[in-house]
């Protein structure tokens, strides 16, 4: 799920704020989810391709796994990829 909704987002090395990485995690969805990850290795552009996978995927079960939540991050992206 998380390539298919990579494939409709940016570079795993996309940079451009407000929005970084392969899934264009915002500042509030990096430091509620990664806050260590954020502190220490920087936004998610900085980090490999799995550890980005590994957060989203984090999340969505912190949030109890909820398509709600689901497309209210990736509103755009993640139809047809669930």
């Amino acid at each position: 799920m998380w390539e298919c909704i990579h494939s409709k987002e940016a570079s795993w090395s996309d940079d451009g704020s407000p929005y970084w990485g392969g899934l264009q995690m915002g500042w509030w969805f990096m430091s509620t989810y990664a806050s260590r990850l954020l502190r220490v290795r920087g936004t998610a552009n900085r980090w490999s391709a799995n550890t980005q996978k590994w957060v989203a995927e984090k999340a969505w079960r912190r949030e109890g796994y909820s398509m709600r939540w689901l497309r209210g991050q990736w509103p755009n992206t993640s139809w047809g990829c669930v």
